[in-house]
């Protein structure tokens, strides 16, 4: 309940984006409905429980928030679009990292309006912080209690074409919450 206005919002848009994407209809948001629904079984449970709290305290759909959820994985990659990365490691071995999101803005494309700072600390794996979108169950860009930090980059051109997998943003929140390593990363994606 506590950002309820906030998710409320960020569903909003994505659900007017969906329709202008598909002339003014619905085709769109119930094909992403379906879609999720296909990869649901591949979600580990403790991110479908923690949505379905999202679902009831922001009194939202739970089809429309898993199908939102799931939109990187079932409906889009960024055209043309991506993300820049830097990193440093000095004499020291003290390692700076940085990241920018290079996504669309204005009024019909405003990704990332929004934006909110979390921190988790879950039942299981390492407690986190993320920036987030309101209502998204995801790691996109964050760094856990040991330090180790994850950030998803667009890949040009990558279309997705089979659905039989952990959706992309459930799957940068299994990263960051159970990888203390680059190996123990690997682990999660296999």
């Amino acid at each position: 309940k506590l950002m309820k206005n906030e998710i409320e919002g960020h569903v909003k848009f994505w659900l007017h984006y969906g329709k202008l994407r598909f002339l003014g209809t619905n085709y769109g948001i119930n094909l992403l409905k379906e879609r999720a629904k296909e990869v649901a079984q591949h979600i580990p449970s403790e991110y479908l429980e923690e949505l379905h709290g999202i679902s009831v305290g922001s009194n939202l759909d739970y089809d429309t928030l898993l199908g939102i959820n799931a939109l990187s994985t079932t409906a889009y990659s960024f055209r043309g679009h991506g993300c820049t990365s830097f990193a440093f490691k000095d004499q020291q071995s003290n390692i700076v990292r940085s990241r920018n999101l290079d996504f669309p803005t204005g009024s019909t494309m405003d990704f990332f309006s929004g934006e909110t700072v979390y921190i988790i600390k879950p039942d299981s794996g390492f407690g986190f912080i993320s920036v987030n979108r309101p209502g998204w169950i995801d790691g996109m860009t964050a760094m856990n209690e040991t330090g180790f930090t994850f950030g998803d980059h667009g890949l040009y051109g990558f279309r997705q074409k089979t659905w039989n997998k952990i959706p992309q943003n459930f799957l940068h929140r299994k990263i960051i919450q159970y990888s203390r390593t680059i190996d123990d990363a690997e682990e999660q994606v296999k």
